[in-house]
């Protein structure tokens, strides 16, 4: 797997955002940010590019869908994990695909994350 120099990730709920955090530092990645909301993420994008996106499907405003969805039109392939709890995984399965990224049901475990990530980034 090559290297993940930089993470943005996007999720509102505040815990689920710091356990990916702390997970992303312990395995050394030097720069994480993470954001409450898919605007705020287009901000941050605005100013600094990242290795790798990971998005909540279920956000307040924009979701995780119409977010990659504004991303890839306007040409940004880095590559994007897409978590979600929603109950009915087809429709998030089906648009991650279409999205060119990558699709992890809550909860998961963080060999289950790390793997899917591998898996983006080596795509």
């Amino acid at each position: 797997m090559p290297p993940i120099s930089s993470v943005l990730i996007i999720d509102d709920e505040d815990s689920v955002r710091q356990v990916l955090v702390d997970i992303f530092r312990e395995e050394g990645v030097p720069h994480i940010c993470d954001v409450p909301s898919a605007e705020k993420a287009m901000e941050t994008l605005e100013r600094e590019p990242f290795s790798l996106i990971i998005c909540d499907y279920h956000l307040q405003g924009m979701n995780g869908i119409a977010f990659m969805g504004k991303l890839r039109v306007k040409g940004d392939q880095t590559p994007i994990l897409l978590i979600t709890g929603v109950p009915d995984k087809t429709p998030v399965m089906q648009a991650a695909m279409q999205l060119k990224a990558d699709f992890l049901a809550k909860p998961f475990s963080i060999s289950q994350l790390m793997g899917v990530v591998e898996r983006l980034m080596s795509a």
